[in-house]
């Protein structure tokens, strides 16, 4: 097992403060860098947990175009399949290239739903 190397931080409180933090770190049984630990690390938590935050209607949108897409790719196999079969029609011909616009157009659906544009400022 690897040994952790801690970082080091000076923090600067008011006496007032300092006293008011040692008493809540002495009535838990804790050291003050322990209570400083913890509250910072439970700040942490909120932060990622914040940035983790899921929109039912994204995550569904999201889900629905996976579903096509899977269902175009479906499509094209078979299209792949007749033509490698020499079978391919010119309906077949015109399929595959709006087969192929569509795919390029989810594309861009969800990479906005993945990344959001920044609102104008």
């Amino acid at each position: 097992m690897s040994k952790v190397e801690y970082k080091q931080v000076k923090v600067n409180f008011r006496p007032d403060d300092y006293d008011r933090l040692k008493q809540i770190a002495d009535d838990r049984g804790e050291t003050l860098a322990g209570l400083l630990r913890q509250a910072v690390g439970a700040e942490i938590e909120r932060a990622t947990a914040r940035r983790r935050v899921r929109c039912p209607d994204v995550d569904e949108a999201a889900r629905q175009i996976a579903a096509v897409g899977r269902n175009l790719n479906q499509i094209t196999r078979a299209v792949t399949a007749k033509q490698q079969k020499g079978a391919l029609s010119l309906f077949d011909e015109v399929a595959v290239q709006q087969l192929i616009a569509i795919r390029e157009e989810l594309g861009r659906i969800a990479d906005a739903i993945k990344r959001p544009e920044e609102p104008d400022e």
